[in-house]
């Protein structure tokens, strides 16, 4: 099912978190729009060029504090555009 979305969405860039990257992993191969692959807390080399720290474009987050507050940018998008955000979390509580 994993790698069903990521083929039919034809998705270049994934951000995950260790689990769900456990997960995933051995689908990625079958993914190839997948351009960049972004995994939190990856302690070792995912031993794929794709696949790169969160943290080292980010920072580690006790250091989110130092990074300057910027303008969101105007990114032009065309009707035509596929533009996809999910955002989940399983510490939800209502």
């Amino acid at each position: 099912e994993l790698e069903y979305g990521l083929q039919d969405s034809g998705a270049a860039v994934l951000i995950v978190d260790i689990e769900r990257w456990e997960r995933v992993r051995e689908h990625v191969a079958h993914c190839p729009a997948l351009k960049k692959i972004y995994v939190t807390r990856l302690a070792e080399e995912a031993g794929d060029p794709r696949v790169h720290r969160l943290e080292s474009v980010l920072g580690q987050p006790n250091d989110f504090n130092a990074i300057a507050e910027r303008a969101t940018p105007d990114v032009p998008l065309a009707p035509d555009d596929d533009v996809m955000c999910e955002i989940s979390t399983a510490r939800v509580r209502g």
